[in-house]
């Protein structure tokens, strides 16, 4: 789905395991942006909202401000929030395509910069923790790493 939106909207896909080359790369094409916001997914995957993933330190290390969003999305009428770890395709597209109206919620924090002296992990940890203060959620120290062995655990059971 963000693959989607992202080419929709002229996203330009980045890989975070491609090291200083792709952060260099980043860094020029927001200065070359004029300040046009770029948009990135520092958790690496979706959660059930009421905890946030650690955030991966790349787009901290890139040296650009940072403002802090944070995205919901929730079923009007029906108990259910897309994305849930142990969710399958099936329920996922049932999610997507027979909700009779999803509700979509963006709250938007204050502009972080990175101080002097902060490593990226840091830095990284202070915007988790600011986008949790947005919208309620507890920010964990669990990557997105983790939460795909716990979905493939969860799916191997079903």
């Amino acid at each position: 789905v963000l693959n989607v939106f992202g080419g929709i909207i002229g996203a330009v896909p980045i890989d975070k395991s491609a090291g200083a080359s792709t952060r260099a790369q980043v860094h020029a094409a927001a200065v070359d942006t004029n300040g046009a916001p770029m948009l990135f997914f520092p958790e690496g995957w979706d959660t059930n909202g009421r905890c946030l993933l650690r955030f991966n330190r790349f787009v901290f290390s890139v040296g650009v401000p940072v403002v802090p969003v944070a995205l919901s999305a929730a079923v009007v009428g029906l108990p259910l929030v897309p994305g849930m770890l142990g969710s399958n395709l099936v329920r996922e597209l049932c999610w997507l395509f027979f909700a009779p109206m999803t509700s979509w919620t963006v709250t938007v924090g204050s502009t972080l910069v990175r101080d002097n002296g902060e490593s990226p992990e840091a830095f990284a940890q202070r915007a988790q923790h600011a986008v949790g203060e947005l919208n309620g959620a507890v920010p964990s120290g669990w990557t997105d790493r983790d939460a795909l062995k716990l979905r493939r655990g969860l799916m191997a059971r079903d």
